[in-house]
């Protein structure tokens, strides 16, 4: 059985049909069952403050008798404005956002010191984008301060509102709770923004949060996704050129494109319009035990489109691989900052010559490197595994 959107009525009724001698989901409305297919449509809920907390009704009090460092997730929202093709979170049915009562959040905050969590990990869209999530991490500072937990929260940060967004940054670093500030930019190409329905902050707007945050020591971190409709290998290198000349030293989160089901990108129409190719391949699950029985899950990863090739997509892998890799993790980076600024070659420049040098020497120390992710990426191309464990 699938749920679709919001489960706890679902799953409620669920659990209640299978009290009864002969059961039959599809009464259920909102699911997807295996025998009978799709149920009747169900509508969101209005009201978010009729589902109680678990954190505040006890479901988990017997778990909290146990010797585990433990982290939670929270959810102060419900829904994303966003439309994003490659998305769906923000499909039209979930763009209003809902919220959550004060007063519930605030209890489950001291829930969340007094139970002494590591981790906090919230779970809304777009933290920071109502007015009052500056006054809910101001709240949460304040439960650090009296319990000593959570000790750190993360969180997706919004797109837009960049004053109020580093208010909330500073005040989560200040209390030694910042996990790191995203600012996402998916990609940098006008055209491929235009093609996957996607408004970023202008780079202007980027370099100046780049100084407030480098100026108060706060870590951040660009996400970007690579193989989207539109882009070209050389609109998207020259847009990690272009990040790391705002400043973006920190960190670089480089995803797959993959097509998700219910996405705009899914639909068959825009598959054809964009001449979307996939590869069928295991979800990297970085975080996992290798020992344990594995159930394999899969993605469909997105190789080519109209305006790029395969070997071009496995060219930009590589390129992601050497900056995330020798940038980022500061390997070759003050080198790269080095010789742009007394030789004026560019971040793309450097890189790229530093893939050609590993091609060339592949006994070296870099050359056997380049041929094992090589190995890899070939190996995710033909649909299988990308672990090296």
């Amino acid at each position: 059985i699938v749920v679709h959107y919001e489960g706890e009525k679902p799953f409620a009724e669920i659990l209640q049909e299978t009290t009864v001698s002969s059961p039959d989901y599809s009464r259920i409305s909102g699911l997807n069952v295996r025998e009978a297919g799709l149920t009747a449509k169900r509508e969101l809920e209005s009201d978010l403050n009729q589902f109680p907390s678990p954190y505040l009704t006890g479901v988990f009090d017997s778990l909290m008798l146990h010797p585990y460092e433990l982290h939670a997730t929270n959810e102060t929202n419900r829904s994303c404005p966003y439309s994003c093709s490659f998305c769906n979170w923000g499909s039209a049915v979930l763009q209003k956002l809902r919220a959550f009562d004060l007063e519930m959040l605030y209890e489950e905050f001291e829930w969340f010191g007094k139970q002494r969590i590591e981790l906090l990990y919230n779970s809304d869209s777009n933290w920071g984008i109502l007015p009052r999530d500056l006054a809910l991490t101001e709240r949460l500072v304040k439960v650090k301060e009296k319990f000593g937990y959570p000790k750190q929260f993360r969180a997706a940060y919004a797109k837009k509102g960049a004053e109020k967004l580093f208010a909330i940054a500073k005040a989560l670093n200040d209390a030694g709770m910042s996990k790191g500030v995203t600012l996402s930019f998916q990609s940098m190409d006008e055209n491929t923004l235009k093609t996957i329905r996607r408004q970023n902050i202008g780079i202007a707007v980027f370099e100046r949060l780049m100084s407030w945050y480098h100026k108060e020591k706060i870590p951040t971190y660009t996400e970007l996704i690579m193989g989207l409709p539109g882009e070209t290998y050389t609109s998207f290198v020259s847009g990690i050129d272009q990040l790391l000349r705002a400043g973006q030293h920190d960190s670089l989160n480089i995803y797959l494109c993959s097509v998700l089901v219910g996405s705009e990108m899914s639909e068959p129409n825009y598959i054809e319009t964009h001449d979307i190719e996939t590869v069928r391949m295991p979800i990297l699950q970085q975080h996992r035990s290798t020992t344990a029985e594995e159930i394999v899950e899969y993605n469909d990863v997105v190789v080519a489109t109209k305006t790029l090739s395969r070997d071009a997509w496995k060219r930009m892998y590589m390129f992601s691989w050497v900056v995330q890799s020798f940038h980022c993790l500061a390997l070759a980076q003050y080198i790269a900052l080095l010789v742009r600024r007394i030789y004026g070659i560019s971040f793309q420049e450097f890189y790229e010559g530093l893939l050609v040098f590993m091609q060339k020497h592949p006994e070296s120390l870099l050359g056997r490197e380049y041929r094992k992710t090589d190995v890899v990426v070939g190996r995710a191309l033909s649909g299988e595994k990308w672990d090296i464990v």
